[in-house]
C-alpha cells in the first residue's frame, strides 16, 4: 500500500473574522476544513469537505453580518465558573 498525503486545514482560531477568512480560502481551494472551538464548558467540532459537491461551509452555519454574540477564549476563558 502506498502512503497518501492529504491536504487538510485545522482551524482553532477564537474569532469570527479569522474563521471566515480560513473558510473562504479552504472553500476556494477545495481543501477540507476541520473547525474546532471551546468556550467555558461548551465545545464545537465541525468538518467541511469542500471536495464534495455541494458542501456547506462555516458561513452557512454562522452567516457573516448577523448579530452573533462572539465569545472568545481570550476574554471568556475555557473553564469558567
Amino acid at each position: 500500500m502506498q502512503d497518501e498525503l492529504i491536504d487538510l486545514v485545522i482551524d482553532c482560531t477564537d474569532n469570527f473574522s479569522a474563521r471566515y477568512a480560513v473558510n473562504r480560502v479552504c472553500h476556494k481551494t477545495r481543501t477540507p476544513l476541520v473547525s474546532g472551538a471551546a468556550v467555558e464548558w461548551e465545545g464545537r467540532l465541525m468538518v467541511f469537505d469542500f471536495k464534495s459537491e455541494p458542501s456547506p461551509c462555516y458561513h452557512c452555519v454562522f452567516p457573516e453580518g448577523e448579530d452573533i454574540k462572539e465569545r472568545r477564549c481570550a476574554t471568556t476563558g475555557i473553564l469558567h465558573h
